[in-house]
């Protein structure tokens, strides 16, 4: 399997990982927060959404990032630096979403939804991405 191949299998191996029970219900929980939030606020029409709250879905940029390196690292010695170079992306990736969630003020209840729904998703692909790179498989 070619390279472009395993990353389109990985990608899609992550992205299952929503519709698993535990997840799925975190999904459902978060969505439904969304869509309540989004209901009450009304951020488009009330001008509550800023211009630069587009930049919250830059979290999801995480996702090809550690799909790529779980493709480029699971050989022996690119492991250790594979294995850094996921955790460092993890904790990005949290205090991204926690900058998010403190910059959107007035709209914290929609910023909490949608960050949860991403770092669900990057979720699965930094699961896929530690099997990968580890070896061992669930």
């Amino acid at each position: 399997m070619n390279q472009w191949q395993q990353f389109v299998w990985l990608c899609e191996r992550a992205a299952q990982f929503i519709v698993f029970p535990p997840f799925l219900i975190c999904s459902t929980v978060f969505g439904i927060i969304g869509v309540c939030a989004a209901y009450k606020r009304r951020p488009l029409e009330t001008q509550l959404w800023r211009r630069s709250y587009w930049l919250v879905f830059t979290q999801l940029l995480f996702y090809p990032a550690i799909i790529g390196m779980a493709v480029r690292g699971p050989s022996q010695q690119a492991s250790l630096v594979a294995s850094l170079f996921s955790n460092i992306l993890f904790l990005t990736s949290l205090s991204l979403a926690g900058f998010w969630i403190w910059r959107m003020k007035g709209l914290r209840l929609l910023a909490i939804s949608l960050v949860g729904l991403q770092q669900l998703l990057l979720l699965g692909a930094f699961l896929m991405a530690g099997m990968v790179i580890s070896g061992d498989w669930i």
